[in-house]
């Protein structure tokens, strides 16, 4: 017979695994539930996504008795939500970012209209970091937020480059004390999505703001952790390659196919090449999809398209399965470091031709069949 003390140890034990989480379906609903009493009823308030370049706005509610609601499975890898309302006075140009997982309740409270402010009681990691940098930097956030409302109009336009730089300059104090506050945390993935997100706004000069503060904290990265797709990105931004410009030849890399096999653009020396950055969050990336594949059967052997995925594995196989391409489709297993950055991208989808001699003809934004097809002598 069991002793009393064995059978409380088995009890508790059969306890935990019952009472442990079952793993939560990818196809599970988040919600986001909202108070805000201030908020006028009838108010309409937003709930956006980032597609490569932009917001799209993916859900709208309207404000009854202070509350609002919002019931959306996670799309293409996009935890990352932006809540505004669409009223001038309450956001200026600014919004309340929300990070979100399937199944999560995050509720959000606030009582005043600097949206960018209002409580959000999440448990994810990047959340509750945000959430602390958000405090730290509150009087400068409430201060951005007040010249961001004067400077701009109904639209959320500024009316002069001047009022751009003082807004400019006024974000850069939010970044500086949130920086700051970073210099004295543990380096956590949280921590490194943060950095990657204010780097991918600064980075864009080679002197840019507080880029040595950037340096910095970088440093703290463990080899592990520089060696990771975020750690490769933030430093790709603070260590850019030499840039590809046109005229000159094309920087080749390693690349990855759907079977795992390894490739490089110069297998396609001798015609013309098109490089397609992607990534299955982009809207218009996906949209441009129907004409590339027109263009690919029309110029036949005369052109190469070379779709280059800046997704992580999983998520780019998922992309790649939904939308069908049927044309090379690769990917470096690098996010936006690696090729991304010698082309200086900043945003997606972007193109790149390459003619027989290996040497880059145009860089473009935004897919122009007609265009190409001149390009490449086909019309």
């Amino acid at each position: 017979m069991k002793s009393l003390g064995t059978l409380l140890v088995l009890f508790s034990a059969l306890m935990l695994v019952a009472c442990q989480e079952k793993p939560v379906s990818p196809d599970t609903p988040y919600i986001i539930e909202g108070y805000v009493p201030n908020v006028e009823d009838g108010m309409e308030i937003a709930l956006s996504q980032y597609l490569g370049n932009i917001y799209e706005v993916i859900a709208r509610d309207t404000i009854e008795n202070g509350k609002f609601y919002f019931k959306e499975q996670i799309r293409d890898n996009n935890t990352q939500l932006a809540l505004r309302v669409n009223k001038k006075e309450y956001n200026g140009s600014s919004s309340l970012f929300i990070y979100v997982q399937p199944g999560v309740h995050v509720k959000v409270t606030g009582l005043d209209h600097y949206t960018e402010l209002w409580e959000v009681d999440s448990r994810i990691p990047r959340q509750l970091l945000y959430n602390e940098l958000r405090e730290v930097s509150r009087t400068e956030i409430i201060e951005l937020s007040d010249l961001d409302i004067a400077l701009t109009d109904e639209n959320g336009a500024l009316r002069s480059w001047e009022d751009a730089n003082k807004l400019s300059k006024a974000y850069q104090v939010v970044v500086a004390k949130q920086l700051q506050h970073m210099m004295n945390m543990n380096v956590s993935e949280a921590l490194m999505e943060e950095l990657l997100h204010h780097l991918r706004f600064n980075a864009s000069k080679e002197n840019f703001p507080h880029k040595e503060m950037f340096l910095s904290l970088y440093e703290k990265l463990s080899d592990e952790q520089k060696q990771s797709i975020l750690g490769l990105e933030i430093n790709a931004l603070l260590n850019p390659p030499q840039q590809a410009r046109v005229g000159k030849s094309a920087p080749d890399a390693d690349f990855f196919d759907l079977q795992g096999n390894l490739h490089h653009i110069s297998e396609f020396k001798g015609k013309y090449i098109l490089l397609d950055f992607w990534s299955g969050g982009c809207g218009p990336c996906l949209q441009a999809f129907p004409k590339m594949k027109e263009l690919y059967e029309e110029a036949g052997n005369r052109l190469s398209i070379i779709s280059i995925s800046i997704d992580p594995e999983k998520y780019w196989r998922t992309a790649s399965k939904k939308h069908e391409l049927t044309w090379d489709n690769w990917n470096e297993l690098k996010g936006r470091a690696g090729l991304y950055t010698n082309y200086r991208i900043n945003a997606i989808p972007f193109y790149v031709l390459i003619n027989p001699e290996g040497k880059i003809v145009e860089t473009i934004r935004g897919f122009n069949k007609n265009y190409l097809m001149e390009a490449i002598g086909l019309k």
